[in-house]
């Protein structure tokens, strides 16, 4: 769809006017997402987005939950069988090298984690593979990490990884299933003036909201330090309460689940995290 189909397309929604133009740009999307911005003479600026119908299905869903939300963009309109959707430009740029990380944080907190909702619990984590609980969930996460770390960390780490989620699922009842944002990390936040503005491209997960912001604390390798968090995590007002120590042990297990993602497609951020990895375990 390029073109005069997509100008049809906006016509008949009514989001442009007849006599407008439209010019369409190729964006760089993700691994496996087709992504055009498209702008039209009447001021209208959106983007068109083609994955898997299940990706675009679960992402539309997502977003129009939680269409309230300034800091996401909009849903204009989704094919009936899911194999794209539009929805609205979020303007500035990604991963600005400008930013504050705290700030960032205390953004991310306030205009998007703190309006996650609750949802039924049927099951945590990713749709395909639900897992029967929270810890359920992150053990099958730590399992597929060990194979990329093994021969980065010691087997005393993994294995301190292993104990920490064993006494999250020793009280499966205190953790609060909601719909998150999955892939909460700074290569999907638009900036604008180094300030975070904008946060796209969801992968949904049921989970616990602390998730979402120890995964875009851990999703950056500078300033990954205690101090900078905890202040952050006092502005937390959804999800479970959670101690000190038991945040620390959840930083531990989400900054290792990174390290996986780190080797895989940032492996010159490793050394940094490594250090993190070592002053994380001490506060233990």
């Amino acid at each position: 769809m390029i073109g005069t189909d997509i100008k049809d397309l906006l016509i008949k929604e009514e989001r442009i006017a007849a006599n407008a133009t439209i010019s369409v740009t190729e964006l760089s999307g993700g691994t496996s997402s087709n992504v055009v911005l498209i702008s039209s003479s009447d001021g209208l600026t959106c983007v068109l987005k083609k994955n898997q119908p299940d990706v675009i299905k679960e992402e539309a869903a997502f977003l129009e939950a939680y269409q309230h939300v300034n800091f996401l963009p909009t849903v204009l309109f989704k094919e009936a069988r899911n194999e794209y959707m539009i929805y609205t430009f979020l303007p500035g740029t990604c991963n600005d090298p400008q930013r504050e990380k705290q700030e960032m944080l205390r953004t991310l907190v306030r205009e998007v984690v703190n309006h996650l909702r609750p949802v039924p619990s049927w099951g945590w984590g990713w749709s395909e593979s639900l897992a029967n609980s929270w810890g359920a969930f992150l053990d099958q996460e730590r399992i597929a990490a060990k194979r990329t770390l093994m021969s980065f960390l010691s087997e005393e780490d993994h294995l301190l990884v292993a104990q920490l989620i064993e006494r999250i699922k020793e009280h499966p009842s205190h953790y609060q299933p909601y719909m998150l944002h999955g892939d909460c990390g700074v290569h999907n936040f638009i900036f604008r003036e180094g300030k975070l503005s904008g946060v796209i491209d969801p992968t949904p997960l049921v989970g616990e909201p602390l998730y979402d912001l120890l995964y875009a604390f851990c999703s950056s390798p500078e300033d990954l330090s205690e101090a900078i968090l905890m202040e952050v995590v006092d502005e937390l007002t959804v999800g479970s309460s959670f101690t000190k120590m038991s945040i620390i042990e959840h930083s531990i297990i989400v900054l290792y689940l990174r390290m996986s993602s780190c080797v895989q497609h940032h492996p010159h951020d490793l050394e940094a995290y490594l250090q993190a990895w070592s002053h994380w375990k001490s506060k233990l």
